[in-house]
Order: structure tokens, then C-alpha cells, then sequence
């Protein structure tokens, strides 16, 4: 506990983060800075920070993604290795539950046309969860509409090697670039 106060209280807490993150990944530090300061908003009530990382195949935005969020609580991200355009709509409550004020990181995003609307609304900054009205069919067999909402107040992180390309998906997102230099890949 002393260790954790003497940091506090006598370093730059970002820059000493930062030097922990260096002895797993090299390279990428102001990167590392800007997902310590998107994760921390996740906890924002009015604001968070969404980052889109674009590269190359192989080129470090998996790991530089994997290596900052294992310094946030488990509890406080979710990773995704895919995700279908409604799946965060028809989630159990108790899961949204802990979905909020989290990060939820999806590795190499598939920009089909419902996932990409799917993460606009969750990464809105409009004041009301987003939901969606989709027709069931109830216990007799008829069909009936029923309301889902998704989780709200979450910071979303994506990789992929290519930004998609509709205006409003980019815009709620700071786009950062892994080093690609050939020094980092030694």
C-alpha cells in the first residue's frame, strides 16, 4: 500500500503506467496513454472515450489493445472476439447490468450494416439506452412485439485493419495507429 501512496504522491501516475505497459509491449506508449484514459471514462457519466484502432495484419493492435485492458478490473471489461448485430440488445439484465460503466473491446470488428448500428447507438451520447422493437412470437404462437434495450454507459474499443467507412461510425471514435515501423516489430 506504502508503494501505491509514494506513486501517488511523488510520480506522474499516466507516465508510470505507461513503463508498466513498456515491459510487455514495446513500442505504442502514447497509444497505451490514450486506452488508460478511455478505460477511465467508461466510468464518466456525460462523456466517454471510444477508441478504433487501425493497422496492418499482425501489427501489434491486438496485443497493445490486450496488454492496457488487463490493468482495468475484470469485472470492468468484457472482450469479444465477434459480435452479431442485436446480440447486446437481447442480453440477460444481470449482464447489462455489469456491461455498465465497462469496457467492451471487439477484436477485429466486422463492419456488417447491423453491428455498426448496433455500436453508433451504445456509443451515442444521448441520454436514453438504446433500444430495439422486434417482433416474437409469444407462448400460443402469435407473433408479438417486444422492446430490448441495450446496455448503456460503456466505452467501446475496436480493432480492425480497415476503418469502416460511414461518417457517423467514425465520429464516435478516436482513431489511433499501432507503430508499424519495421524497429517495432523486432
Amino acid at each position: 500500500m506504502q508503494k501505491a501512496k509514494d506513486i501517488i504522491d511523488h510520480e506522474d501516475v499516466l507516465e508510470w503506467m505507461t513503463d508498466q505497459f513498456q515491459l510487455i509491449h514495446a513500442g505504442d506508449r502514447e497509444e497505451a496513454k490514450v486506452l488508460y484514459l478511455s478505460g477511465i471514462s467508461a466510468c464518466s457519466k456525460g462523456y466517454q472515450i471510444h477508441v478504433y484502432q487501425t493497422g496492418g495484419s499482425g501489427k501489434g493492435k491486438s496485443h497493445l489493445m490486450e496488454t492496457v485492458i488487463e490493468l482495468f478490473p475484470i469485472d470492468k471489461r468484457v472482450s469479444l472476439a465477434y459480435l452479431t448485430g442485436k446480440a447486446l440488445y437481447y442480453l440477460p439484465d444481470v449482464k447489462k447490468k455489469t456491461l455498465e460503466n465497462s469496457i467492451l473491446y471487439i477484436d477485429e470488428f466486422l463492419d456488417s450494416d447491423d453491428a455498426i448500428k448496433t455500436i453508433m447507438a451504445i456509443t451515442s451520447n444521448a441520454p436514453t439506452k438504446p433500444k430495439n422493437l422486434a417482433t416474437e412470437k409469444d407462448k400460443k404462437g402469435h407473433m408479438e412485439a417486444s422492446e430490448h434495450c441495450a446496455p448503456g454507459n460503456m466505452t467501446v474499443w475496436c480493432t480492425a485493419v480497415l476503418l469502416p467507412k460511414r461518417g457517423e461510425f467514425q465520429n464516435r471514435f478516436l482513431v489511433i495507429n499501432p507503430d508499424e515501423s519495421e524497429e517495432a516489430d523486432k
